[in-house]
């Protein structure tokens, strides 16, 4: 029997220059993801996932410079990403968690695959600006499951809202 994986990943995550995607078939209790985090601020609000994950964007995703990052109290986006590896030959369910509870919205953007390509990304919210009955997954912190196929690799992207 395959337990979910519990990842952790925004109040404590130290980047380093290259990130390293986390094998979550090897993965036998709850981890912190800030290590494999990359961070965008893209220039302006209301960007949507295509733009984020275009060619345009893809030489600008930093690594953080700081164990505990800070966003500020601003109104800018910040996306998050996050790359996955399954090394198994089975399916692996995974859970992501954040406990920074000041965070207003957080969007999880999940990709959608048909015969092993990306067709899209979907995505579901949770956050202060979110009616708490909306949340996919009621708990007391912002928390989003996957699974990633076997034998596969996947990226995941978090945009963090803040009033």
């Amino acid at each position: 029997m395959h337990l979910p994986v519990l990842l952790f990943f925004l109040l404590a995550f130290h980047i380093p220059i290259f990130s390293i995607p986390v094998d979550v078939s090897i993965i036998k209790s709850p981890v912190q993801l800030g290590r494999h985090l990359e961070i965008l601020v893209p220039e302006k609000n209301d960007t949507g996932i295509e733009a984020i994950i275009s060619d345009t964007n893809k030489d600008k995703w930093l690594p953080v410079n700081s164990d505990i990052p800070s966003f500020g109290m601003n109104d800018s986006e910040h996306w998050v990403r996050v790359t996955l590896q399954n090394t198994s030959a089975f399916p692996e369910k995974i859970v992501f968690e954040s406990d920074a509870t000041w965070i207003d919205k957080v969007d999880f953007f999940f990709p959608v695959s048909d015969a092993n390509k990306i067709t899209h990304y979907e995505f579901e919210s949770a956050g202060d600006l979110i009616p708490f009955s909306a949340w996919k997954t009621q708990h007391r912190n912002p928390v989003f499951r996957s699974t990633i196929a076997p034998k596969s690799e996947e990226t995941f992207y978090f945009c963090y809202k803040t009033q």
